[in-house]
């Protein structure tokens, strides 16, 4: 009987953990997956509310805003990138990046709040910014 249950345990044990590992390998395709559509999504919201002001190419600026080279160097806190994404207007003085950009821009096109982006909408920006500066 005392083998029985050893036996059951060391059984239930293995068991479980061989389910753990196919999930955790599921999830892990299912992020790459999710990865690889919100880099698509953020394309398209980059091509659809940011292209007309901002370039990715330092050859071919737009002179309506700076152009968006380095991202992930200048912005690597993306929270603080997010709040600015979604409200300039309001973070132009929170940070030094912010302030550097306001006075070399304040003459020039300010860039508007976007409170029609979902903050998930506006990582898939990031995201694509990062990947693709």
């Amino acid at each position: 009987m005392k083998k029985i249950i050893v036996l059951f345990f060391v059984g239930s044990v293995f068991f479980s953990c061989e389910s753990e590992n196919e999930t955790s390998h599921e999830e892990v395709f299912a992020d790459k997956f999710e990865s690889e559509d919100c880099l698509q999504k953020g394309e398209v919201l980059f091509s659809t509310n940011c292209k007309i002001c901002h370039s990715l190419n330092a050859q071919s600026p737009t002179s309506m805003g700076p152009v968006l080279i380095n991202i992930q160097k200048n912005w690597s806190d993306k929270k603080k990138i997010r709040a600015f994404i979604s409200n300039a207007p309001d973070q132009m003085h929170e940070t030094e990046r912010a302030r550097k950009i306001y006075s070399e821009w304040k003459d020039k096109a300010q860039m508007p709040e976007f409170a029609g982006l979902s903050n998930g909408e506006i990582d898939c920006i990031i995201n694509f910014l990062y990947k693709s500066t």
